[in-house]
């Protein structure tokens, strides 16, 4: 697609970090994902970042894909998109099924 100058859309992208997953290409999966973080047309959907996990899962590196998840509640995915209905959608969806955000916390401790 390169070599043609066609850029691909967002379906093509997720097949393509799904087959970096499922044929063990780590690396060629994780470069696709940060020059698709760096590309300005292109908007990174929650179905990426699944792919990326999955990616990093496949390959042994767990407590990297455990550092993502925990990075990108979906909530916050569909926030950074700026999919405002979505966000709201999906906390009131988390908020019937009994889903709690676990709330943030600092670890900074006063020794007085």
């Amino acid at each position: 697609m390169e070599d043609e100058n066609v850029q691909p859309n967002q379906v093509t992208l997720t097949c393509v970090l799904a087959s970096c997953s499922h044929g063990g290409l780590v690396n060629k999966g994780l470069t696709l994902f940060k020059s698709m973080r760096e590309c300005q047309w292109v908007e990174i959907r929650h179905e990426h970042y699944a792919c990326v996990i999955d990616i990093l899962c496949r390959s042994g590196k767990i407590e990297e894909a455990y550092g993502l998840v925990q990075a990108l509640t979906l909530s916050n995915i569909y926030a950074g998109e700026g999919k405002w209905a979505k966000v709201a959608e999906l906390r009131e969806v988390m908020k019937l099924q009994g889903v709690q955000k676990q709330p943030g916390f600092s670890s900074v401790y006063n020794n007085i």
